[in-house]
């Protein structure tokens, strides 16, 4: 999906910034987490946009069974970095969800 030149880049922007730490934070993070508290419902309205290409695509039945779901679409192209790979995709994706909470 990337050409030399964007993986390049990309390092960089990491490398010259220090970010890398923050940015894998996360996943440490969520490595962390107890069954009992990745159990939990989360009652915000809430909306995912499954990309094929991503690291790993949740099942429906559970994002219905941890999440007040009220949007959930399976895209035809895109992966883990989808704002990166699918801009136009995300940003629409992005507008669909949130369109029922405009004022």
């Amino acid at each position: 999906v990337y050409t030399r030149d964007e993986v390049l880049a990309l390092v960089t922007e990491y490398w010259a910034t220090g970010t890398i730490g923050s940015a894998m934070r996360m996943y440490h993070a969520n490595a962390a987490i107890s069954p009992e508290q990745s159990a939990r419902r989360v009652e915000t309205p809430s909306g995912f946009s499954l990309y094929p290409g991503d690291l790993v695509t949740a099942p429906r039945e559970w994002l219905e069974r941890t999440t007040n779901l009220v949007y959930v679409a399976e895209l035809p192209r895109g992966g883990h970095f989808a704002p990166f790979e699918q801009p136009g995709s995300y940003a629409a994706e992005l507008v669909r969800f949130l369109e029922p909470y405009r004022a």
